[in-house]
């Protein structure tokens, strides 16, 4: 209640600053960019396509700005920014040209999304493949333009998410520009990375910790044939909680082969550097699955999360197995790992990527300058 509050008063506050910002505006001849990611960091492909358009759009003819939560979540950062629900934030929204969002209304100017006038921008925080959506999620996000990886990801956002048709384009994600051909042919890096279970968000924090996802997580972490395994092998195991469970104490974990990742560890570099992937339903799988890399599905409750999740795509009806729904079969699938298999591309990477050349920020941009 508090924070809606603050919104209004800032809303209010705005205005008094709309038309010197209008002058300015007009005087520079400048276009306004607004950048803003649903829970303020600055990764996935919010961040790339930001990068893309400071590097090739001109300071002397664009004005480009970052949306965040706190200052610290981007504290290593030197490009401009602003914090959500300030009155000056809000007031830069009402005269922006464009708005470039990843996650809902809010990202940028929360209350006053639908009333700007700039061309609205969804990039996407994720990619639709795995976990289903409500059938009216994108319906509810203002965009003149969503992004798409293919026409099967297209079909998904607007037959079974409500997009409206006309506002979703296939260029490809802005983050895949940044990921290089992998030619790697042994393991050296794995990262793991479950992705949450929306039924467990009343949870309290004591019953959270004894939860199926948590036991199952520190039970594959804690298993000590897979440490015999990363030691034999020289190989360090990455394990990012999702920011929902980043709150329970699970330093006990870490050893000299497996390693947490913090809240302020750059995800994205890691998503890049890493050899393997470990998820159950995350579309960080598709990250890998991009430029071949090899996935393995970990997906212990896979009935429950479909009775209570749902799924467009489920993993055991592919042609090999790369899947496990215990914390044992994931550390032989590990010990079976064969490097030609990762040079595959697997069906669920034929299905769902239409481009592979570098130039999806291009595309995105040509389509938006169109506009």
């Amino acid at each position: 209640m508090f924070k809606k509050f603050y919104y209004v008063v800032n809303i209010l506050l705005s205005m008094f600053l709309v038309s010197p910002l209008w002058i300015k505006k007009k005087i520079n001849r400048k276009k306004i960019w607004l950048f803003g990611a649903g829970n303020g960091c600055y990764e996935n492909n919010i961040s790339h396509f930001h990068d893309y358009v400071l590097k090739n759009e001109t300071s002397a003819e664009n004005e480009v700005y970052f949306v965040t939560t706190s200052h610290k979540l981007l504290k290593s950062k030197s490009f401009k920014t602003l914090i959500r629900g300030k009155a000056f934030t809000y007031a830069m929204s009402i005269v922006a040209d464009y708005l470039v969002i990843d996650t809902c209304n809010s990202d940028i100017s929360p209350g006053l999304h639908k009333l700007l006038g700039g061309l609205k921008i969804n990039v996407n925080h994720g990619f639709e493949g795995f976990k289903k959506l409500p059938p009216n999620y994108y319906a509810n996000i203002d965009a003149h333009i969503q992004c798409a990886s293919s026409e099967k990801e297209k079909e998904i956002k607007v037959s079974l998410c409500g997009a409206d048709k006309s506002t979703v384009f296939v260029t490809g994600y802005p983050r895949f520009d940044n990921i290089p051909e992998y030619s790697g042919s042994e393991i050296r890096k794995i990262l793991y990375f479950p992705t949450w279970r929306s039924w467990l968000e009343d949870v309290s924090i004591e019953e959270l910790d004894n939860t199926e996802y948590v036991v199952a997580v520190k039970k594959f972490l804690g298993d000590e044939e897979l440490k015999s395994f990363l030691r034999a092998r020289h190989i360090i195991l990455y394990y990012k909680p999702h920011h929902k469970i980043s709150h329970l104490a699970l330093d006990y974990l870490e050893s000299d082969c497996i390693k947490l990742l913090k809240s302020n560890d750059n995800l994205t570099e890691h998503i890049q550097s890493s050899d393997l992937l470990i998820t159950d339903y995350s579309s960080v799988a598709w990250d890998f699955l991009y430029n071949n890399r090899k996935v393995l599905f970990y997906i212990f409750d896979i009935e429950t999360y479909i009775k209570e999740q749902g799924l467009y795509y489920d993993v055991r009806a592919l042609n090999f197995s790369n899947y496990s729904l215990s914390s044992d079969g994931i550390v032989s699938l590990l010990q079976e790992y064969d490097s030609e298999l990762a040079s595959k591309p697997s069906n669920m990477a034929l299905d769902f990527f239409k481009y592979k050349d570098s130039k999806n920020c291009e595309r995105l941009m040509s389509l938006i300058l169109e506009k």
